[in-house]
């Protein structure tokens, strides 16, 4: 169903290309939100990449599947917009969500809330390379070759980077919240 899709929007068919990027916006939109951690921000930087994606669909390779090149061009703009404004507003904007996390009383969440939350808050400590890995395979759910395609990276370095980034993110939550290993092995 996508390949025809895609030979559709590649001969010039717009109402194919709105129908492709339907089926890949909601996961477009979650990975440029892990990565700005804002929604507004992130719905500005969806849309750039639908733009780009419309721009360079000329460009794209065919045999190869969509998602992990749309993801690709999200993340390279998602990326891009964190450089722009500079480590200063950033730091700015993630005080004001954690401001934003902290008004929020911990009874009105959910256990399993605020281990989620508590489990991401671990991945932001990690670098930008093991955090990107984590977000494709195991928030978004892709495979190592989509993770790779959309990474930019062979299907090895995802293996490793993830091998890494989990061992450093068990050690982090065991120092931070053992409760939530408590809970896995009880569990």
């Amino acid at each position: 169903m996508e390949i025809s899709l895609i030979l559709r929007v590649q001969q010039g068919d717009d109402k194919a290309f709105d129908n492709l990027i339907e089926q890949h916006r909601q996961i477009m939109f979650h990975y440029a939100y892990l990565v700005v951690g804002d929604t507004a921000v992130a719905e500005d930087v969806t849309q750039e990449a639908v733009l780009r994606i419309y721009k360079h669909f000329p460009k794209f390779d065919s045999s190869q599947p969509f998602r992990p090149w749309a993801l690709s061009i999200t993340r390279n703009i998602a990326r891009n917009h964190n450089r722009a404004w500079g480590r200063y507003k950033h730091m700015i904007s993630r005080f004001l969500n954690s401001r934003e996390h902290h008004a929020v009383h911990p009874e009105q969440l959910t256990q399993k809330q605020q281990e989620a939350q508590h489990v991401y808050e671990v991945v932001c400590q990690l670098s930008q390379d093991f955090q990107d890995v984590i977000y494709c395979r195991y928030f978004m759910g892709l495979s190592v070759e989509e993770s790779a395609s959309a990474l930019e990276i062979t299907s090895g370095t995802v293996k490793s980077r993830s091998h890494r980034a989990l061992k450093q993110l068990r050690r982090l939550i065991e120092r931070d919240y053992a409760y939530l290993v408590e809970d896995l092995q009880n569990g």
